[in-house]
């Protein structure tokens, strides 16, 4: 599994913070700061006033699971094609290679715990500690309310043990990690809620992009299919997905020539038969994706 700090630790605006014994900790330009536990496990307690204008998230994927917990912020969580709008005791279980974004609803403070990690992280002493949420198929998990201030004070003696480093944080913050994905996995429940506030024109641009990417090059060719101008079709498409039509077209096809080299394809073939034109297309884009080029990529495949 490609996780999250092989991806990023080399990347520009992601820096070493701190460093102890058994974690270390990342910062990044927002002013987020990454506890590492191991090389399966990441932690991060992140706060931003967001303006429409500064809010930068857009529609992706990831090769690890994501946890989040939205404290504050007035958002809404999109996975696939259904939006779940925030609300007391929601969190959201992001699986890995599941598209998905958040979406500012208005201008506000965005307070979220996020938990990075990957099939490994709960493996101890030769058992599988996964919690039995992740086997789930919903996105959404449940808290009821009665117990949201137990999920504060977990929360709470995780940041209080980063922020006062003693030989044992690393042993103590795993510990607490621990008993909140045991904790939630005994009182919160997996839920198909959904606030469905995608008009059903943006969700047919998505599918018949999910759909036919790989013989797709251009917005415009998305436009003419639907008899739209392509001005018309990027700005509905980055106004409920924060993301252009033509990234998220990139994207796609970034994420199947991952696919591909995994499976042993050459990076000849990997770009031609993920609908890219020419290998300098190709290399830029999976380069500003995934922060190496593809040859080194597959080298790092090969090497595991």
């Amino acid at each position: 599994m490609h996780f999250f700090p092989i991806s990023h630790a080399d990347f520009s605006a992601y820096f070493p913070f701190l460093s102890f014994s058994g974690w270390k900790s990342y910062q990044d330009a927002r002013g987020w700061i990454d506890y590492w536990l191991g090389e399966h496990l990441v932690y991060s307690h992140r706060k931003n006033y967001h303006t429409y204008s500064s809010y930068s998230e857009t529609l992706h994927q990831q090769e690890h699971y994501e946890l989040s917990f939205a404290a504050q912020g007035d958002v809404a969580f999109i996975i696939d094609n259904y939006c779940f709008r925030r609300q007391p005791g929601m969190l959201m279980l992001f699986k890995p290679n599941c598209i998905h974004t958040t979406r500012l609803l208005s201008e506000s403070e965005y307070e979220r715990y996020v938990f990075l990690f990957d099939e490994e992280a709960f493996h101890l002493f030769g058992i599988d500690l996964n919690p039995g949420f992740l086997r789930q198929d919903a996105g959404c998990i449940l808290l009821p309310a009665r117990h949201l201030n137990t999920l504060y004070e977990y929360l709470g003696k995780i940041d209080s043990i980063f922020s006062h480093p003693t030989p044992d944080t690393a042993l103590l913050a795993y510990s607490y990690i621990i008993q909140l994905f045991c904790f939630l996995d005994r009182y919160a429940t997996t839920s198909d809620y959904i606030q469905q506030n995608i008009p059903d024109n943006i969700l047919k641009i998505k599918q018949y992009v999910d759909d036919s990417y790989l013989s797709l090059n251009t917005t415009s060719e998305i436009a003419q299919h639907f008899f739209y101008r392509r001005e018309y079709v990027s700005r509905l498409f980055k106004e409920y997905f924060n993301t252009n039509l033509s990234d998220y077209l990139t994207t796609l096809k970034i994420h199947h020539s991952k696919t591909l080299l995994e499976a042993g394809a050459s990076v000849t073939d990997a770009c031609y038969q993920s609908g890219f034109r020419n290998m300098s297309t190709f290399t830029t884009a999976f380069r500003q994706l995934v922060h190496m080029n593809p040859s080194s990529y597959k080298k790092e495949l090969a090497n595991r």
